[in-house]
């Protein structure tokens, strides 16, 4: 695959890619999805649009709807991608990253989480469970230390006083306020034992009402899978497992994409090891996907 174009415009000596070949990268990542694949095919894909919109330049002047809505795109596959894997972390990490400027229209956004700022506190999250499992790896005690903990409680500050851009009401309203609602619950599992807690149990209860306030055939059904897998992953609560899995099943009827199926198997996997108790291992459902032989994305 040619990932520059015939006629590049060159940086000093970098080329940059334009939007039709960023566009067909992101697409065969798409496809990845569609089909199901759990062996990382993504990655290439991902990584090659990564490379493009990363290269000097390559954000400079873009201002069209297209050129934004390729970033965006991205940017929510990007930032997803961490959330199942243990070694693939967010381009927002990067020391040297900037936003584009087009960043601060966060109404003008197609997907939920990106333009918004949420995805910023998903990504500082992530950077804590892995702080945190390298402090469980070294044998350090307690693995949620001082530091980690006073991180936590900036980021539950910046979850709370978020606002969606979306209209009040409307269908990609609530949709936001599952995404902020899942956010805050990924910190939870992330920073507290991984037990059962009438704290938890109330966290999830919330976030399924919201789901039962989004039509099961309406197009927000598309962007549903990330909260949803997170929902179940901290659904201590046998009786809340069987309208999760409904969802699941619902979501997989509703798009048909393959990636649906493999994320409710994973999300069961960690239900058996709480039922069992097993704290440090339902703690870390990355690993457990790894342990599964399962490389794959919930967007």
């Amino acid at each position: 695959m040619q990932f520059l174009r015939n006629d590049p415009v060159l940086t000093g000596q970098i080329a940059i890619a334009g939007d039709p070949t960023i566009a067909t990268t992101l697409i065969l990542c798409l496809n990845s999805i569609c089909k199901g694949d759990t062996e990382g095919e993504y990655r290439p894909h991902l990584d090659a649009a990564r490379h493009m919109l990363s290269s000097a330049g390559s954000t400079e002047g873009r201002s069209n709807t297209f050129s934004n809505f390729l970033y965006e795109f991205f940017m929510y596959h990007d930032v997803i991608n961490s959330v199942t894997t243990l070694d693939r972390r967010p381009i927002l990490l990067m020391e040297n990253y900037t936003l584009p400027a087009f960043i601060i229209q966060p109404e003008a956004g197609a997907l939920l989480g990106v333009l918004d700022g949420l995805f910023g506190y998903l990504s500082k999250i992530t950077l804590l469970r892995d702080q945190i499992r390298t402090r469980k790896a070294n044998g350090e005690h307690p693995s949620v230390d001082y530091e980690v903990l006073s991180q936590a409680v900036a980021i539950d500050s910046e979850i709370r006083e978020w606002v969606p851009a979306q209209v009040p009401e409307s269908h990609r309203y609530i949709a936001a306020q599952l995404y902020r609602q899942s956010t805050w619950v990924y910190l939870y599992r992330t920073i507290m034992p991984s037990m059962a807690n009438p704290k938890i149990q109330l966290a999830v209860e919330e976030g399924l009402q919201y789901l039962r306030h989004l039509p099961e055939n309406s197009g927000t059904q598309s962007i549903l899978l990330m909260p949803l897998f997170i929902l179940g992953c901290a659904a201590f609560e046998p009786s809340q497992r069987p309208e999760i899995s409904r969802r699941f099943q619902g979501l997989h009827e509703y798009s048909r994409l393959g990636n649906i199926v493999t994320a409710h198997e994973v999300v069961k996997k960690i239900w058996e090891l709480m039922d069992q108790r097993d704290e440090e291992r339902s703690w870390d459902w990355e690993k457990i996907i790894k342990e599964m032989g399962y490389d794959f994305l919930v967007t």
